[in-house]
């Protein structure tokens, strides 16, 4: 397996919204975000040569990554 595909339903919102005046997210939230989520990476990966979650080797999927398995 060399790639994962994603499949997210996202709703269509109303013209309304989408000309909305109201500010969102600040980027510096955004980035505090980031970067917590970047030093959970780095002490996940600490043992072995990956930093992130994209650059980690398939032979690491199964330690690392348990995928979600929805019940039918």
């Amino acid at each position: 397996m060399d790639r994962l595909d994603l499949h997210v339903e996202v709703p269509a919102i109303k013209y309304e919204q989408l000309e909305s005046k109201e500010e969102g997210e600040p980027s510096a939230e955004i980035r505090s975000r980031v970067e917590t989520v970047r030093s959970r990476q780095r002490e996940r990966y600490k043992n072995i040569a990956s930093a992130t979650n994209a650059r980690l080797r398939s032979k690491y999927f199964k330690q690392y990554c348990s995928l979600y398995q929805p019940v039918r």
